[in-house]
């Protein structure tokens, strides 16, 4: 028979703070002071508390099924079992959390899988903490459970913060899909956040004066013709420092050409032609030749 349900041991019984069992409970009382809060915000607050249960939730349960579960079929008999029992209740959390993603309070369903969602969260805790972690604790040490606890938190810092019902449960692909899809959902829980949501305020507003100035300016710059040269008639360069005249050209001389050069240059030109001439081939010569004796 397991032992007593870990709701109700010491923080010393479950193997120290840093077991994973004594991390498991923090979450599920978090867990429950989240779902009680939320019955009482008004209807416009409902989706923020809801964001942080996603947050805590899906990345809980993501460090359970690549961390504990797979420890679970290792080393408890009969574990497959149990943790088949929790991931199909992880599963259908992801489906009822990603519809209500979907909709808003005004939606005439969700109050109702609101409280699904909450039904099953709350009997997905009880299972665990009468069922299946008091199973571990019978076969495992101290130590196994602090190591197992240490490499538990360290995937929950880095796992998804929202349901994604397309991913597998098990090892590999939980963990080959989860992870990437982990950046993904914390830049979207940034830009959800009060502070982010500021922050795209902030960039739209000075996006938008920008804009509004280049505008204007384009504008005046087609009134008085400005634009069309691209400068500030202030910055050209006559405007401050004068440009000495261009001195006007006089008239054009005929230089004296050298006899001596000229008599070179027809000399080269005439060999030059009866080089060409000379390896022409004899066809070509004897058509040539009539033409010379004219």
């Amino acid at each position: 028979m397991p032992s007593l349900t870990i709701a109700d041991q010491s923080v010393d019984q479950l193997g120290g703070p840093g077991s994973v069992l004594a991390r498991q409970r923090r979450d599920h009382v978090r867990l429950d002071e989240l779902i009680n809060r939320f019955g009482t915000v008004s209807r416009a607050e409902q989706p923020h508390v809801l964001r942080e249960i996603n947050n805590l939730v899906f990345s809980h349960a993501f460090a359970e099924e690549v961390v504990l579960w797979p420890a679970m079929r290792r080393l408890v008999p009969g574990g497959a079992a149990l943790t088949a029992r929790i991931e199909g209740e992880h599963q259908e959390i992801n489906g009822l959390c990603a519809a209500l993603e979907r909709m808003t309070p005004d939606d005439p369903e969700w109050d109702e899988r609101v409280g699904r969602a909450f039904e099953v969260m709350r009997a997905d805790v009880r299972d665990e903490e009468d069922l299946v972690l008091p199973a571990l604790q019978d076969v495992a040490d101290v130590a196994q459970l602090q190591r197992l606890g240490t490499a538990w938190e360290l995937v929950r810092r880095t796992a998804p913060t929202r349901p994604h019902p397309a991913v597998a449960r098990r090892p590999p692909d939980n963990a080959l899909r989860g992870i990437p899809l982990s950046g993904f959902d914390r830049i979207r829980d940034a830009l959800d956040s009060p502070s982010g949501r500021s922050a795209l305020n902030t960039v739209a507003m000075t996006v938008g004066r920008l804009t509004s100035s280049v505008r204007s300016g384009q504008l005046a710059s087609s009134r008085t013709g400005d634009g069309q040269r691209g400068e500030d008639p202030a910055s050209r360069c006559r405007s401050r420092l004068p440009v000495p005249p261009v001195p006007p050209a006089g008239p054009l001389r005929r230089l004296p050409v050298q006899p001596a050069l000229l008599r070179h240059r027809v000399d080269g030109d005439h060999r030059g032609e009866r080089e060409t001439q000379g390896h022409q081939p004899p066809s070509r010569r004897r058509r040539l030749a009539p033409q010379r004796e004219q």
